[in-house]
């Protein structure tokens, strides 16, 4: 991760509805296109990112990714994880991952577990996510897609 150039981290707000949905819109990491459809389709509201564990990481000032955290019974689930295209390969995702270990085990979770999309497992594994199978395809999401966990021992 470049360390000359600055970046935060911080609460997502109601006011980010907007250009977050933009850069879930904008992922190059959804290529087929049933995939293409069912991005298009997800649009983040200002309720789902105050009522969940939302951040979002600033680089150079501007809003560069995000991730949301779910509760899930005992458990948290990463339910959003993007890096805006035009940051990527600037080290961005590894740190915002970081980001949400930390708050994660701050919010007393064991384990994160990820649902992943099938072009981010490797970026997955790379982070030290343990494969655990796959979630099988859905109404909404006609595909399988891996399942990994995250220790936060």
């Amino acid at each position: 991760m470049p360390t000359s150039r600055p970046i935060a981290f911080r609460p997502a707000t109601a006011a980010d509805a907007e250009v977050l949905t933009l850069i879930v819109h904008e992922s190059h990491g959804y290529r087929t296109p049933e995939e293409r459809a069912l991005v298009q389709s997800i649009v983040l509201t200002p309720e789902y990112l105050t009522e969940n564990a939302s951040r979002i990481l600033e680089y150079q000032g501007e809003t560069a990714g995000f991730y949301t955290l779910l509760a899930v019974d005992s458990e948290m689930e990463l339910d959003m994880f993007f890096v805006d295209e035009r940051f990527a390969r600037l080290g961005l995702g590894r740190a915002l991952f970081e980001d949400m270990c930390r708050l994660a085990k701050h919010l007393g979770a064991r384990e994160v577990v990820i649902v992943s999309n099938p072009d981010a497992a490797a970026f997955y594994e790379r982070m030290g996510a343990r494969p655990d199978g796959a979630a099988p395809p859905t109404s909404r999401i006609p595909w399988s897609r891996p399942r990994y966990r995250v220790d936060m021992g």
